[in-house]
């Protein structure tokens, strides 16, 4: 592990290390969960990622994640360098974590990371931070939904009873949802849905309006299929939220079966 300067060499205070975060890294890719926070140090921890710590001070270390301790809490970073690089960031009091998953970034603070023991070896721990940003490759990722999971969208038509469809997959801008050609009730392209409620199960529910972007019938028989492509309408940040966490869940969960 090495020392070297950043782009700005000045002693960045610790209420400006969270200035110091990319771009990139909006609002809406921020993470507060517990649960999501730790899907994606493990998966850190289990990739062996490297990852760049820029101390108060304004310098770079590099790293890498030995381990995720989602018992603990805890972050364990490999601590191989010169005792000069170790006072350093053993006394730098905020720290700003960045990394990758596949090329996804991933940032997060903390605090003075503690002197440990890991395996044997020498170690820095620091506790999950609070809140995570995870940038997704694209933000209009589409998270496939297992198809034991369950997710419906409910429609009321008219004052007939609901129309109830799939969810096969969703994003941060919209779903694709699969319903039975026999249910009566087509829409064309285009067509606008108000008060459309999305049930993710243990992750909540959404009312929202959605658009028809496209539409596709597998076999026009009575049983046959009929997929609809949507897009979301007005999302209110609440909704946002519950989304960014949902697709991230899926996201990992996908990833995981795939290895």
């Amino acid at each position: 592990m090495h020392l070297a300067e950043s782009s700005t060499p000045a002693a960045i205070p610790g209420a400006a290390i969270g200035e110091a975060l990319p771009h990139e890294l909006q609002e809406g890719f921020r993470l507060d969960g517990t649960t999501e926070i730790g899907a994606i140090l493990s998966d850190l921890a289990w990739l062996g990622s490297a990852v760049r710590v820029r101390n108060q001070f304004g310098h770079e270390l590099s790293t890498r994640v030995l381990q995720a301790d989602l018992k603990e809490h805890r972050l364990v970073l490999d601590r191989s360098m010169s005792a000069e690089d170790e006072s350093e960031l053993a006394d730098s009091r905020e720290n700003l974590f960045l990394a990758s998953i596949r090329g996804a970034p991933v940032a997060f603070q903390s605090g003075a990371p503690r002197k440990v023991k890991f395996k044997g070896r020498l170690a820095f721990e620091v506790p999950f931070p609070a809140c995570l940003y995870y940038v997704q490759r694209r933000r209009h990722f589409r998270a496939p939904v297992p198809p034991d999971a369950g997710f419906l969208c409910l429609i009321q038509n008219g004052n007939l009873n609901r129309l109830q469809l799939d969810i096969v997959d969703v994003s941060l801008s919209g779903v694709r949802l699969r319903g039975r050609i026999g249910a009566g009730l087509r829409f064309g392209d285009g067509a606008k849905v108000r008060g459309a409620v999305m049930d993710f199960g243990p992750y909540g529910k959404l009312s929202v309006d959605i658009r028809i972007m496209a539409s596709r019938a597998i076999d026009e028989a009575e049983a046959g299929s009929v997929y609809y492509g949507c897009a979301f309408l007005d999302l209110p940040v609440k909704a946002e939220n519950l989304l960014q966490r949902l697709v991230t869940s899926l996201e990992l969960s996908h990833r995981r079966r795939g290895m």
